[in-house]
């Protein structure tokens, strides 16, 4: 059996052949009479003859109900008991078990118990995000329930009687993206009916970005979020309808600020208004209804600088009167004639451009004393065309980028114009045959004019050519998800782009995209590109868990060290070289670390970690010679890398930056290099030393092996009592370095030299200015043991070694090399 409704009008029909012949069912099957609107359905699983009809009708939404699988109808007792906005809600469910028991879905949940006679409260407002959609019962255990509405997913194991909101899926839905200047910058944006929110673009801190990290600013439907440019503690969020507040991030104050009429005339606000911050004027702020209302005082007074830009066609502006449906549903999302995107040119001071959504697009060049529309000369641009988005280019003032879409009238074409001339010509630089899917967002890259990112219904797309060709973004598993907004933070060639559905995604850097484009496609065999500065940042440990499981969303997070884009195309595949070798060398000249990095064809990206070439710690490990070793960071400066792939070389300049929330003076800087220089030389010394006496207990393994060969015994005795002294006194110095090889359990190491350099590294590690009056004891009480332990060494070395030597030399078994004596550790200063 299968039940069809439709929409307004159809009602209700039932195939006994599985679809292929409908029966529309009647009044006089107990339905109600007269036009029906929406109808939700739910047939009882362990009872299919049990049907449940919720209906719209002429007085609200009635439920009923069939004992003979739809034949049958009668009308329940819970009229004014369900969810009064049939055209968001209609959505009911029987238990798997139990057929008196339904929930229905709205802005809260209801249960009934007695078969839809009664219905109460089932999932309160504060329990989890109300506006409810779907819904999941489990077949095997009805106590499992899956809850989905405008805030997420919630989750419950016992029946409703508590809920889990699960944090870890990155599904949210933003309208508009902003970001602002702080290091690392924030990103602002606007989640669909789940409020205004910021959070950072990256963290100096362990564990990834979090939820916790995110703080909301303005509850309702979140839309555009602007910080104050003077400072990011302030700025302006919206919610549905043209609502609109000056937040303080700190104290959590808003201001109610939404422009009100002068005349006290009504008003139109999009859904989804137009914000725009005034780029010359630090408390200037645009809002837009059907008119451009401007505040030179945050919000705290306005005026209107246009007159009605949209086309105000009265037959579509009675939202409040005529709705159009059997229930009246009057949100303010029916707006319309209203002001969909306001863009202020970032060169020029009275250039402002705006977009309707009635396919209106108008300049003013005086500030806005006056207007025009230019949207008559974009060429095939729909007559009623959306006009969500205009980026007015950093490059010429009369330059601009216009997104429009007509998908709300069936027409799915992407609609992207370009004009350099304030709009008194248009090009349509997106069209059904270069991009996938109606056009929602674009920006232009702020140094290379060419260079062009676009968001479609379907993903990201990049030209390289001011639009003349298009390629779909598909690295880093981008999807192809509705992209409503892009932003370019300026200062860090960083694309914020913002999605609806799938979160906000960060291009942490465009430079090679940049690059590719100023060459016009003819980018050398091997080239680097200009990497962003690294920052000798401190980083913090976990906020929250350490060892949270999936329990928590852990974003993906970007490092503080010289990642460096890399171009490799050789002219055959035959000449392709997988492995490169970077250098860091100062200034000077010399060369501070050595990087084996693989690289692919194409853009691929090496990262240098800031630090210099580090010593090698007393080990029972064999070093590995092809395998350099990290060691302490570079001071800030500038610094060349040098790569080479087979017959390829090029280099770049790299910044190295300090922390900025730690300042640091040129003594303090010096006084740490001087440090880490001194605790190097005791680490070589001591390695050095460690590494002999493996070396020579080596070399008296091997001594030891020659003598079971050899058929003279005479005195060999001795001999071999000599070795075994030796041996274990090598060993017993060693173990003064390090704890015996192989040591089972947990030991106390604490008094071994390795582990006081160990702790020795730390106070160094953690310190701005090099040795403190603490940590300075520990390097001089090191250091004399250090210098026991390496002089106790060189006595071996003078005294027992030579004996040894001399005795298998009597036997014309040279098998002991010489050691010179080892370095002491300098003095302490």
């Amino acid at each position: 059996w299968a039940f069809q409704s439709g929409g307004q009008g159809s009602g209700l029909h039932i195939s006994l052949d599985g679809g292929n012949t409908w029966v529309k069912r009647t009044d006089k099957d107990g339905l109600p009479k007269g036009p029906l609107g929406r109808i939700g359905l739910a047939i009882a699983p362990s009872q299919p003859n049990i049907v449940y009809a919720l209906i719209e009708t002429t007085d609200g939404q009635k439920l009923y109900k069939s004992t003979d699988g739809g034949f049958q109808w009668s009308k329940t007792k819970a009229d004014n008991q369900l969810g009064g906005r049939p055209f968001y809600y209609s959505e009911i469910y029987v238990d798997p078990k139990n057929e008196n028991r339904i929930y229905s879905l709205g802005t809260v949940v209801s249960i009934s118990e007695d078969g839809g006679q009664s219905f109460k409260e089932f999932v309160p407002w504060q329990t989890v995000h109300p506006d409810h959609h779907a819904f999941y019962i489990n077949p095997d255990n009805p106590d499992m329930l899956i809850l989905g509405n405008d805030g997420g997913l919630a989750l419950s194991h016992n029946r409703g009687q508590t809920w889990t909101y699960m944090t870890t899926l990155p599904i949210g839905q933003f309208y508009h993206v902003a970001a602002d200047n702080q290091t690392p910058f924030n990103v602002y944006g606007g989640l669909q009916d789940n409020g205004s929110w910021v959070g950072p673009s990256a963290i100096w801190r362990s564990g990834g970005i979090r939820n916790s990290d995110w703080q909301e600013v303005l509850f309702g439907d979140g839309f555009d979020t602007k910080p104050w440019p003077d400072n990011p503690r302030f700025g302006y969020a919206m919610s549905q309808g043209g609502e609109l507040a000056f937040y303080d991030r700190e104290t959590g104050r808003n201001e109610y600020i939404k422009p009100q009429h002068p005349d006290n005339l009504p008003l139109r606000f999009n859904w989804n208004a137009a914000l725009a911050v005034d780029p010359f004027h630090d408390c200037g702020v645009y809002y837009g209804s059907q008119f451009v209302h401007y505040s030179t005082d945050c919000g705290d007074s306005w005026r209107m600088i246009s007159p009605d830009l949209t086309r105000n066609d009265t037959s579509k502006t009675n939202q409040s009167l005529k709705t159009g449906g059997l229930t009246p549903d009057v949100t303010g999302a029916e707006n319309y004639a209203t002001i969909l995107a306001i863009a202020p040119s970032p060169l020029d001071s009275l250039v402002i451009w705006v977009g309707t959504d009635d396919g209106h697009v108008q300049v003013s060049q005086n500030g806005g004393n006056t207007w025009t529309n230019t949207s008559v000369s974009m060429p095939g641009l729909p007559r009623e065309a959306w006009v969500p988005m205009i980026h007015p280019s950093v490059h010429q003032p009369g330059e601009a980028f216009v997104v429009a879409n007509h998908y709300r009238h069936n027409d799915w074409q992407p609609y992207l114009y370009h004009t350099t001339n304030f709009g008194k010509t248009w090009m349509r630089i997106a069209d059904e045959k270069s991009v996938n899917g109606h056009c929602l967002s674009v920006v232009q890259d702020h140094k290379e004019p060419k260079l062009l990112f676009l968001g479609t219904d379907q993903g990201l797309w990049i030209s390289q050519n001011t639009g003349k060709t298009w390629n779909r973004w598909k690295n880093n598993n981008f999807p192809a998800v509705p992209v409503q907004d892009l932003v370019l933070h300026e200062r860090d060639d960083a694309l914020v782009i913002g999605t609806f559905g799938r979160s906000i995604w960060i291009m942490d850097d465009i430079a090679p995209l940049r690059a590719n484009a100023q060459m016009a496609n003819n980018m050398p065999a091997f080239k680097l590109i200009k990497p962003q500065p690294g920052i000798l940042s401190a980083w913090r440990s976990y906020q929250g868990p350490r060892f949270a499981g999936a329990a928590e969303f852990q974003g993906q997070n970007k490092g503080t060290d010289v990642s460096v884009g890399v171009w490799y195309k050789p002219p055959s595949k035959d000449s392709i070289v997988k492995e490169m070798t970077l250098w860091v060398i100062s200034l000077t000249g010399d060369t501070l670390r050595t990087l084996k990095p693989t690289i692919d064809t194409g853009f691929t990206r090496v990262s240098w970690q800031l630090d210099k070439r580090g010593g090698r710690y007393p080990s029972w490990q064999k070093a590995d010679k092809d395998k350099e070793r990290g060691g302490w960071s570079v001071m800030p400066g500038t610094y060349r890398i040098v790569c080479q792939v087979g017959a390829f070389r090029d280099s770049v300049l790299a910044e190295v930056l300090p922390d900025p929330r730690l300042p640091r003076s040129n003594e303090q800087q010096n006084a740490q290099a001087r440090a880490f220089d001194q605790f190097d030389a005791l680490v070589v010394c001591a390695t050095a030393a460690f590494d002999q006496m493996q070396d020579a207990k080596l070399q008296l393994k091997v001594a030891v092996q020659v003598l079971d060969l050899t058929t003279d015994t005479t005195g060999l005795a001795a001999i071999r009592h000599q070795i075994k002294t030796l041996q274990d006194t090598l060993t017993g110095i060693q173990n003064r370095f390090l704890e015996p090889e192989n040591t089972p359990g947990i030991v106390d190491d604490s008094w071994q030299l390795t582990s006081r350099l160990w702790a020795l590294s730390s106070y160094l590690r953690g310190s701005k200015s090099g040795f403190t009056a603490n940590s300075r004891v520990l390097f001089q009480s090191v250091t004399t043991e250090a210098t026991a332990h390496i002089t106790r060494t060189n006595e071996v070395f003078a005294n027992d070694w030579p004996a040894l030597q001399q005795q298998l030399d009597t036997r014309r078994l040279a098998l002991l090399k010489t050691y010179p004596p080892l370095a002491l550790p300098p003095r302490v200063n």
